[in-house]
């Protein structure tokens, strides 16, 4: 193949042309290994950075074994299982990686803990909020920690949400299908939570207070009813997406817009 690419070289500048090709490859496999001697993780185990919405400048990656050595992310960065995410007040970041894409909220924080194509995948919210989406019909599955929590799912789009000083208070939300969420982190007594609803906890094995918003939700459209409810203040971050209004006005907002 290569020589059918390369037969209308000279001799001279073929050599020129493998020589580029040699160092082009010595220089990203060096790379690759001091990625990989950085985070523990190959490359071909990370998400990728697709998208940035509002403040771009405000968003960085550090190995979790060195939570400090935070460094800028660009668009098309690469985000290696072992790595935390941590996003501005402004900022979004939508990651993809193989039928899963996560979407990490303003002054968040994310841990990257396992991605699998074929079997479980881990993540975990250490702060502030997140949407996921995994694919249905996929081999994927994926569990999602907070400090206090843990939501398993297959073939969803959800929202989990740790907030507190220690991320020790929570939330769990589902947009479409269902997830089953528990304060053990060990998975243990779990309940479903299904279109439209959410969990509410306050520590870790506390009781989960159920709330249903099917009737107030309709797609990224939410009734100004839910305003008044009480308890909106903790979603606020549910309000960074879903815009008040009648569900027949457009929402313009920027981020999850293919929801």
């Amino acid at each position: 193949m290569s020589n059918l690419y390369l037969s209308g070289y000279p001799v001279r500048t073929l050599h020129r042309v493998s020589l580029q090709g040699i160092l082009f490859l010595a220089i990203s496999f060096a790379s690759m290994v001091a990625l990989q001697g950085d985070l523990g993780a190959a490359p071909e185990n990370a998400a990728v950075l697709s998208r940035i919405d509002g403040d771009s400048a405000s968003l960085w990656l550090a190995p979790a074994a060195r939570p400090g050595a935070w460094r800028a992310l660009k668009r098309g960065a690469l985000a290696p299982v072992g790595s935390l995410i941590k996003t501005g007040p402004r900022t979004h970041a939508i990651l993809v990686y193989k039928g899963l894409e996560f979407r990490v909220g303003p002054a968040s924080v994310l841990a990257i803990n396992e991605l699998v194509q074929r079997g479980k995948s881990s993540l975990t919210v250490q702060k502030g909020a997140a949407w996921f989406h995994l694919q249905k019909n996929t081999d994927q599955q994926l569990d999602v920690h907070t400090p206090t929590s843990l939501a398993a799912v297959r073939g969803t789009k959800f929202a989990i949400m740790a907030t507190g000083s220690a991320g020790e208070q929570g939330k769990a939300c589902v947009c479409e299908g269902t997830i089953a969420v528990g304060t053990n982190k060990d998975g243990d007594n779990l309940q479903e939570l299904h279109t439209g609803q959410s969990l509410q906890w306050q520590s870790a094995g506390s009781k989960m207070t159920l709330y249903d918003y099917s009737k107030l939700f309709k797609g990224r459209q939410v009734d100004p009813a839910f305003l008044k409810r009480k308890e909106a203040a903790s979603m606020q971050y549910c309000l960074s997406c879903h815009k008040p209004g009648k569900a027949d006005q457009p929402n313009n907002s920027p981020d999850f817009s293919d929801y």
